[in-house]
């Protein structure tokens, strides 16, 4: 063989060389799989074809030349998966198997060619030396090899001219458009010249599928984000970082993420291949937020917490833009902040809200319910109770009538504890004649309360007037509970001292 010969094909067989063995270095990533496999199988025709130009007997160049055909069959499946995987596209399962198929009947016609001449049209004894095998015609089968063979290239090279048309715009995408350009026109045509009009002495089927898949090794390490990443080291930090993450490109398409974000947040990751379908899928699972202040306030979710932080950057010598995305499982300082802010709004013996929390409140109410009611309470003889029977019995009184409220805020009211016996019903919405009939049902209740436990209760409500203010409103409930509490009061008191009597005069009948 020539010397120029020689030198394309070691030249070639470097370019064959290279991306196995980078690839190797990445082998646990599920992605790039098929890339490897890809690359390796045309590193293994390399070796074929090294072994055939050097070799000199011919009855093994004969069979291992009959080999080449499944292998390069096998080589443009892969081809074509690693494209799919490029692109974010499947194979259907029928299409595998049917060239799973192919690819066995391939290789069963090459192994048995001589009892039937499908492959190559000429039996090995006529075939006297490498020039013959090279230059020997083709059989039938091998033409149908060869058209499904470029059935599957064109596909997979219109795929790829579809995908980089999209990125165009994209200076870094204009290059790798211009390439798959001159290596298809050229390759293919010398491919037709090769197998139709003349034979050249080094297989250009080989040189052209061997640029080729360089050419994909290039455009993805060289041009994938991910494998970018990986080359400059950033993929060790952000592995060592607590936070989840999410490495977009410009286009917003996901090129990599913390290996136990999917699994940790019950997520298919085969049905998020953009950011815009990962926020779809995380909203369902947990809340995203992006201020502590947006979740402070907001109902108890039994989801996790996710703190959403964006990074641009750029990675140094490559010119390629990005975005960092990390989710900080922020979901027990969120239960802490739910806890003291419950803690601050909440009366701690009552559980009811507390007078903190209405004025926290009052702003909204002040400018958003023109329709709402108050109906304010007063606990009448709790400081008889304190101070004859204890604090302690007192805080009981206090938590009995806390109780009955309660029922008023499984129907829609705000129930607030502004002092010691002073409680305020608020209503977002309502009338008159509700008020009323709820004054008197608190009445009612309270009425059928006894000693030691009596609850006594002076009341009065008002219903919010056009453009008042809160504070007028309360002023007007207010005038009216003291107005009741006035006769209440001394008729709890009256009665109080006739329970501490009879309870005294039993007492001494016991001692007696």
């Amino acid at each position: 063989m020539e010397v120029f010969h020689w030198l394309v094909l070691i030249g070639i067989g470097f370019l064959s060389f290279v991306p196995p063995i980078r690839l190797h270095q990445y082998k646990q990533y599920e992605k790039y799989r098929m890339l490897r496999y890809f690359v390796t199988a045309i590193f293994v025709w390399t070796l074929v074809t090294f072994f055939i130009h050097l070799s000199e007997n011919i009855l093994v160049i004969y069979h291992v030349s009959l080999l080449v055909y499944p292998l390069v069959f096998l080589i443009v499946c892969l081809g074509h998966e690693t494209i799919q995987k490029f692109v974010g596209r499947t194979t259907p399962v029928w299409m595998k198997a049917l060239a799973v198929m192919f690819f066995f009947v391939n290789l069963g016609f090459s192994m048995t060619n001589e009892h039937h001449l499908l492959v190559m049209a000429k039996q090995r004894s006529a075939l006297a030396d490498k020039e013959a095998i090279f230059s020997a015609p083709f059989g039938p089968f091998f033409l149908v090899h060869t058209a499904l063979s470029y059935v599957i290239i064109v596909t997979v090279i219109i795929k790829l001219f579809l995908h980089l048309w999209k990125r165009f715009d994209s200076d870094l995408m204009r290059l790798p458009y211009a390439l798959i350009l001159f290596i298809t026109v050229f390759g293919l045509t010398l491919n037709v010249v090769h197998v139709f009009f003349h034979t050249f002495y080094i297989d250009i089927t080989y040189l052209f599928i061997a640029v080729f898949g360089y050419y994909i090794y290039w455009l993805v390490f060289n041009r994938d984000f991910r494998f970018r990443l990986l080359a400059t080291g950033h993929e060790v930090l952000v592995n060592a970082m607590r936070e989840m993450y999410v490495i977009i490109d410009n286009q917003g398409g996901i090129i990599e993420y913390s290996q136990n974000f999917f699994q940790r947040l019950g997520i298919p990751a085969r049905k998020c291949k953009d950011m815009e379908a990962l926020m779809d899928h995380l909203h369902r699972n947990a809340v995203i937020f992006t201020d502590f202040d947006h979740v402070k306030d907001e109902h108890r979710q039994d989801k996790p917490y996710l703190y959403r932080t964006d990074q641009n950057f750029t990675l140094p010598g490559f010119n390629q833009r990005g975005t960092l995305v990390l989710f900080d499982d922020e979901t027990s300082t969120v239960r802490l902040l739910e806890k003291l802010n419950y803690a601050v709004r909440h009366d701690r013996m009552t559980r009811l809200h507390n007078r903190s929390s209405f004025e926290t409140d009052r702003e909204a109410y002040e400018k958003n319910l023109p329709d709402c009611g108050v109906l304010l309470t007063d606990l009448n003889g709790l400081k008889l109770y304190n101070d004859t029977l204890g604090h302690e019995r007192g805080d009981r009184l206090i938590e009995t009538y806390a109780d009955m409220l309660r029922t008023y805020a499984e129907a829609g009211a705000t129930i607030y504890r502004f002092g010691g016996d002073e409680f305020l019903v608020f209503f977002e919405k309502t009338d008159e004649e509700t008020l009323q009939s709820i004054e008197a049902a608190l009445q009612e209740k309270a009425a059928k309360t006894e000693f030691p436990l009596r609850v006594s209760v002076s009341s009065g409500y008002a219903i919010r007037r056009e453009n008042e203010s809160l504070d007028s409103l309360l002023q007007r409930a207010d005038r009216r509970l003291y107005a009741m509490k006035k006769s209440a009061s001394a008729e709890f008191t009256e009665a109080f001292k006739v329970w501490m009597e009879n309870r005294e005069r039993e007492s001494e009948s016991e001692n007696h």
